[in-house]
């Protein structure tokens, strides 16, 4: 009977040491990416848009978009951001910075207009481990155009 006291409990420190081994392995482990990008040539002038968030995360996820114009003129962009769960919160770095947090789906608009060939907008979006999802989309307008990347993930 003590032979099978030990095993059990044998048993039970194995698993508790290897399920502590899985958790330190998936949060040590590196965010993936999802990257969407669109390039529209009209009038001998190209206009690219491109977002890019992590996929992969236990708190928080990078997230950024990029336009830019192969020549210089007045542009207008907009970023999208999209979370959704359980307790998200989306913190946006770019000035002046907001935090939006709550249940559900949650979503974030940025924009951005200027004079020149390009704009960048980034941040963290910090979620809650119950997170389904975080994704963002690019759309820039200029010389009458409407370019977009389309959203990361779903």
């Amino acid at each position: 009977m003590r032979i099978n006291s030990l095993s059990i409990r044998s048993r039970i420190a194995i698993g508790a040491t290897a399920l502590l081994v899985a958790v330190g392995a998936i949060s040590a482990a590196p965010a993936e990416a999802f990257t969407s990008s669109n390039t529209a040539t009209v009038g001998g002038t190209t206009y690219y848009v491109k977002a890019y968030s992590c996929n992969s995360y236990w708190s928080s996820c990078s997230w950024n978009s990029k336009a830019t114009i192969s020549k210089s003129k007045y542009w207008s962009h907009y970023t999208y951001l999209k979370t959704n769960g359980i307790n998200v919160s989306l913190n946006i770095s770019k000035s002046p910075g907001i935090s939006i947090t709550g249940n559900g789906t949650k979503n974030a608009t940025l924009h951005d207009t200027g004079t020149g060939r390009s704009s960048y907008m980034s941040g963290v979006a910090q979620v809650s481990p119950f997170s389904v999802s975080f994704s963002a989309y690019s759309r820039l307008y200029s010389g009458g155009q409407k370019i977009s990347s389309g959203w990361t993930t779903w």
